[in-house]
């Protein structure tokens, strides 16, 4: 089976991860979507987002109609941190021996891929799935020859999927919690709910 790890921060999760992970399941890219939301990403610090336990609760409810998803708290039990991806997938791949993880990044995510830890591990042992990011995000080849050699650039830029582009960010939500205004329409009732119970967002120190 083919598993695509998408990893983030989901902070919060929304209809735009949701509805991307369906065109990748619709496109036939993949058979089942795995959703790891990130102990503590190696590019912020643990007080600029939501606890662990507040985004992979998020994500199960977010998730829960689709038994297409999964969502997994690996990142929880790996000793490292910040955690990186290589190490996430090394270990989900003994997990899931019989498995072929692939891995699910925006195009965005694409032009910094050569600062990842372990970036050229990633890309010679995973097939990459390339997701838009909006036609301003356009990478190229001469972009990336610039970082990677000439099999890899073509490696990355026949990964990238001809699908729509969904424009919505966490941040955006995050801001119109804080503000009080109107977020209904860009995440699931249920997160809607966890977010209010929880006052998440609506104050500078983290819940």
């Amino acid at each position: 089976m083919r598993i695509a790890y998408f990893g983030g921060t989901f902070d919060p999760p929304h209809h735009g991860h949701i509805n991307l992970a369906r065109q990748v399941l619709a496109g036939g890219w993949t058979d089942r979507v795995m959703f790891v939301p990130a102990f503590l990403p190696p590019h912020k610090r643990s007080d600029e987002i939501s606890s662990f336990e507040h985004r992979l609760n998020m994500l199960k409810l977010m998730v829960a109609q689709n038994n297409k998803f999964e969502v997994s708290d690996i990142e929880a039990d790996i000793a490292v941190r910040p955690s990186y991806t290589s190490a996430v997938l090394e270990l989900l791949s003994q997990r899931f021996p019989q498995d072929r993880l692939q891995l699910l990044i925006g195009e965005d995510s694409l032009r910094q891929l050569h600062t990842w830890y372990d970036a050229r591990q990633l890309v010679s042992n995973h097939e990459l799935l390339i997701y838009p990011r909006g036609p301003k995000q356009r990478v190229t080849r001469a972009e990336l020859l610039q970082h990677w050699n000439g099999e890899e650039a073509d490696i990355l830029l026949n990964s990238l999927l001809q699908m729509p582009f969904f424009d919505l960010s966490s941040s955006e939500i995050r801001k119109k919690v804080a503000k009080r205004e109107n977020f209904a329409k860009m995440v699931s009732e249920d997160v809607i709910k966890y977010i209010n119970y929880h006052g998440l967002y609506r104050d500078k120190e983290k819940q």
